[in-house]
């Protein structure tokens, strides 16, 4: 069976966020639809923009709940499910997360909107997390491993002060170029289609 992993890839520019299931997000435009504002949505043709954020890796050691299911599909597509939601909107980030009061955000300059608007790499670390706390009461028995490129990370998330689960592995992640992936256990996983 082929392994699978899951793909968050950040914008170096504007910090926004694309989950997939290919190391490879160039030229795939469907990915972009994962972003709620059509007049922010980035292009996905340059391949200097983007680089990996964080890599969910071990799909193949998990035990299917249903017996018919294959062992790693199941949860795979779960979590890329979850993931690939779009996160809340601006205002309901400000309020859940007391990042400033509503009447100031609505007070804020365009651009400044925009800014807090595109900046999806904590609210996305936040729902990886909530969705690996969610899946512990489905799949109680799995363990992933996560290869991050900032190691700030794997600790604490600092928009919500969340910490990981106890089943969740830590590694660094290691690039060449900023956007090559060279770690040997991630470096031959086949490409899965979006």
């Amino acid at each position: 069976m082929d392994k699978l992993a899951i793909y968050l890839f950040k914008n170096l520019k504007t910090k926004q966020v694309v989950v997939s299931k290919s190391s490879n997000i160039i030229g795939k435009s469907q990915l972009a639809n994962q972003i709620e504002n059509n007049a922010l949505k980035p292009l996905l043709n340059r391949p200097d923009m983007w680089s990996p954020l964080v890599v969910v890796h071990g799909f193949n050691g998990v035990a299917p709940t249903d017996p018919s299911a294959e062992p790693s599909h199941e949860l795979h597509t779960r979590l890329f499910t979850m993931l690939s939601a779009k996160i809340p909107s601006p205002e309901t980030r400000v309020q859940n997360f007391n990042i400033m009061s509503l009447n100031d955000y609505k007070r804020l300059p365009l651009d400044a909107k925009r800014k807090l608007e595109m900046d999806m790499i904590e609210p996305k670390l936040d729902q990886l997390c909530r969705c690996f706390l969610y899946l512990n009461n489905s799949h109680p028995d799995y363990k992933l491993n996560l290869y991050w490129d900032n190691m700030s990370y794997s600790k604490v998330i600092p928009l919500s002060g969340l910490t990981w689960p106890q089943n969740i592995s830590h590694h660094k992640l290691q690039l060449v170029r900023g956007n090559i992936i060279v770690n040997p256990e991630l470096k031959y996983i086949s490409k899965v289609r979006v």
